[in-house]
């Protein structure tokens, strides 16, 4: 019982943590980019367009890294928070179901694989690339903010897998959350972004099939997964969505293990036309 609420309080703070960020940073207001601009001069030369420049992305992955707790995202983070803390009510019973394998060796071997490091690392970069020179301006824009998406997420779960170090079912650390679950499911929402639901569907039902094959072969918990799928969704949302943010009114938890409190900072950054001059 110790060790379940021990958990628990690592998984709720982590959560909670997602959220923080300097009033510094969190008050500043984000422009869309100028070389954001669909139908650029690289567009008639034929070579990728200004948004898809491989040396732009350590600006923009830092540009969205702060938009990941921006107020755009504050329903996601909550609907995610509260639905982790509810499966971790039922992790034990869920693993029990799951003591025999159910979806077979086929099934388990399919879903590690798409949702592991060299398929995923060979497929976004593949894209890249081919999106480069290739298909529509949509389709650049797609393959760009695939890639940032992934990178965003690889970040995001490698902190939080450091942070929290549940051990495995299996056995092991770094169960929390779910990586094949967060990759699918950034991937899903930057599908579901430029192609609409129908495409979606298919990518989401992929994601989902990921992170039960994860619980199948006993390598994550429920909450791992309904985690790993809230980061991933999250940082894929902010990816396609960084450049209609605006900030006003933010609030950030601020939550402090060694003295067993937990606070709320609110940050007010009025809008420039409202500034005085």
């Amino acid at each position: 019982m110790d060790n379940s609420l021990n958990i628990s309080s690592k998984v709720t703070s982590c959560l909670l943590l997602l959220l923080v960020l300097t009033p510094q940073l969190a008050s500043q207001a984000t422009k869309p980019d100028a070389d954001r601009q669909v139908g650029s001069p690289s567009e008639e030369s034929g070579l990728p367009s200004q948004r898809g420049r491989v040396r732009d992305l350590p600006r923009d992955l830092a540009k969205s890294s702060i938009q990941l707790f921006s107020r755009g995202n504050l329903v996601p983070w909550i609907i995610g928070a509260g639905a982790t803390a509810a499966s971790h009510q039922k992790d034990a019973e869920v693993r029990t179901y799951f003591a025999s394998p159910r979806l077979g060796r086929v099934g388990d071997r399919l879903g590690s694989n798409m949702g592991g490091e060299p398929f995923v690392a060979a497929a976004v970069g593949s894209l890249f690339v081919v999106s480069r020179f290739r298909g529509s301006e949509e389709f650049g824009h797609f393959g760009y903010d695939l890639t940032q998406a992934s990178l965003l997420n690889a970040l995001l779960t490698a902190g939080l897998k450091q942070a929290v170090q549940r051990t495995r079912p299996s056995g092991g650390n770094f169960s929390f959350p779910s990586g094949h679950t967060s990759t699918a499911f950034a991937a899903a929402a930057v599908v579901d972004h430029y192609y609409g639901w129908k495409p979606s569907v298919a990518a989401y039902a992929t994601a989902a099939f990921i992170g039960l094959s994860r619980i199948d072969m006993s390598k994550h918990y429920l909450s791992d997964v309904v985690a790993g799928a809230t980061v991933g969704y999250i940082a894929g949302r902010t990816v396609t969505h960084r450049s209609k943010t605006t900030h006003a009114f933010l609030w950030a938890p601020i939550v402090s293990p060694s003295s067993e409190t937990v606070g709320i900072v609110f940050v007010w950054e009025p809008h420039a036309d409202a500034r005085s001059p």
